[in-house]
């Protein structure tokens, strides 16, 4: 009997049917298909570690990983099947496990590495086969709680470094080479839950390092240079712990990104690469300690607008204050927005993706009242959802094409199972701006330059013709001199367009926005 089979005995004693009312009531009971194999049971079930979908072992098809809530890390083949000497042990001791595995061709070898911090302080590297990367693993010294490995390569040699903070006593963020050999470390004010964000964030070629700590002190978030060194103006003050993990983006197509992070103060923050908030942030998302955030921020643009909007969820473990808030990137609360959700907390964080073959971009988040939510940009549930999955998901949804058929699949992990649904809606790849935690396997959270910003080949000194896709110009602007015409900035900043600089801006003629223009020099 499998999975499926088993859930519909606990509800088949009250209902006496024929094979086609068979079909009708499970249509019923069940919004979207699972995906053959799926759901698996995961031991202890899934508190806040999230599925990371990615093809590990060479074959295409994706496979599925994730830990459990006890000790486990799991990697699934498409089917639900699990791959030779998985899972894996993380401990022979008492663990809560609750952060997600990373994955990346960390030694330039070809071949992909699962990287995993576990509740008992150690660093884990495993080859897809089971067998642990040389070198590892390390004994950290310290608990790590939700905190997941950022990988990334921070100093240009092809390989990958390894980016993680310790959550109990230590309050220490280290960065270990491929090899397992330390390369850094650093002391901070508070403990680590927060999954670092990796990018170039001031265009000087290379990469810096941004993460939370989870302490009412001075500072809520640090930005490192490669080298370890504090980034010029950090670290930043919030007025309180933050748990969630910062999302990078260049939101005014400068191509410098900009950091958002919520905290447990109820607001979200946005600061440039500097430091600086940016104009019309922070922004409040409620009042009380039970309306914090948790929930790490998913960036995209959802409206098709073509400017970037910043997703968020709303209240602490535990708590009835769930909400979801979308922010358009000047600040601005989208239209109908917050979403309330008064029977659970939405520590889940969300994930961005077309599920539904229309134009526009849905939100996808789980709530810890044990339904999966789906979200339109403007605010109403997207057909068949909310699916009620279980008592709890603090776990964040994943979106891919995992078996290869052309369609997209749908995860999270519940606290039992980790679920698969098949989704009748064509896979783009295009149309997914963060289809997973932290937006991909090596839990970079940014997201690549660029992003939602589609612009043409061709260079013009003239607007283009009347429609928001963007074109590039070089020389100046020429507007209309019979009409009444205003230039602003994404920020809805009125500029003077005879001198602008390098950016996104917006053309509106006799009181209609008719164009997008982005000056690249």
């Amino acid at each position: 009997m499998n999975y499926f089979s088993k859930k519909l005995t606990k509800v088949s004693h009250y209902v006496l049917f024929s094979s086609s009312s068979f079909l009708v009531f499970t249509s019923l009971l069940f919004s979207f298909p699972y995906q053959d194999g799926w759901p698996q049971e995961i031991e202890g079930g899934v508190d806040f570690s999230s599925p990371v979908f990615v093809d590990v072992d060479g074959d295409d098809t994706l496979e599925v990983l994730i830990a459990g809530n006890t000790k486990w890390v799991y990697l699934f083949n498409h089917r639900g099947e699990a791959l030779p000497n998985w899972p894996q042990q993380t401990t022979t001791g008492s663990a809560q496990e609750t952060s997600s595995p990373s994955v990346g061709d960390i030694d330039n070898d070809g071949a992909m590495e699962i990287v995993y911090g576990s509740d008992a302080g150690q660093l884990h590297a495993w080859e897809f086969d089971g067998n642990d990367v040389t070198g590892f693993p390390v004994n950290l010294g310290d608990n790590i709680i939700r905190a997941c490995a950022t990988l990334e390569d921070l100093d240009g040699d092809d390989t990958l470094e390894i980016c993680i903070g310790t959550g109990v006593n230590l309050y220490r963020f280290f960065v270990y080479r491929h090899n397992g050999a330390l390369s850094f470390f650093k002391n901070v004010e508070g403990r680590v839950h927060s999954t670092a964000g990796i990018a170039d964030i001031d265009k000087d070629g290379n990469v810096e390092i941004i993460h939370g700590v989870d302490r009412n002190v001075q500072y809520g978030v640090y930005a490192w240079e490669a080298t370890g060194d504090s980034c010029s103006g950090w670290p930043q003050e919030t007025g309180h712990h933050v748990d969630g993990s910062p999302a990078l983006a260049d939101i005014d197509g400068d191509s410098t990104y900009e950091i958002f992070v919520g905290s447990i103060d109820n607001n979200v923050y946005a600061w440039d690469y500097l430091g600086n908030d940016l104009a019309s942030w922070p922004n409040s998302v409620g009042s009380g300690i039970y309306q914090g955030v948790v929930s790490s921020p998913a960036v995209g643009d959802i409206n098709n607008d073509y400017v970037l909007d910043i997703v968020i969820g709303r209240g602490i473990i535990q708590s009835s204050n769930g909400a979801v808030f979308a922010f358009s990137a000047n600040g601005d609360t989208l239209p109908n927005f917050p979403i309330i959700i008064a029977t659970g907390s939405v520590t889940s964080s969300p994930v961005l993706a077309d599920i539904d073959g229309d134009p526009d971009i849905e939100i996808i988040v789980g709530c810890q009242d044990g339904k999966l939510y789906a979200f339109n940009p403007d605010a109403s549930d997207v057909d068949s959802f909310p699916i009620t999955v279980c008592s709890s998901i603090t776990s964040s949804p994943a979106v891919a094409d995992i078996d290869l058929d052309g369609d997209l699949e749908i995860a999270v992990g519940g606290n039992d199972s980790l679920y698969i649904w098949d989704l009748a809606v064509a896979y783009d790849i295009d149309r997914m701006p963060w289809p997973m935690f932290h937006h991909d396997p090596q839990h970079t959270g940014r997201l690549p330059l660029g992003t939602g910003i589609p612009v043409y080949e061709t260079e013009t000194d003239t607007p283009a013709p009347s429609h928001l896709f963007p074109t590039i110009f070089t020389g100046p602007l020429y507007l209309p001199q019979d009409k009444d015409c205003r230039i602003f900035d994404i920020t809805g900043r009125t500029v003077d367009a005879t001198n602008l600089t390098p950016g996104i801006y917006f053309i509106e003629i006799d009181g209609q926005i008719t164009h997008k223009t982005i000056k690249v020099r």
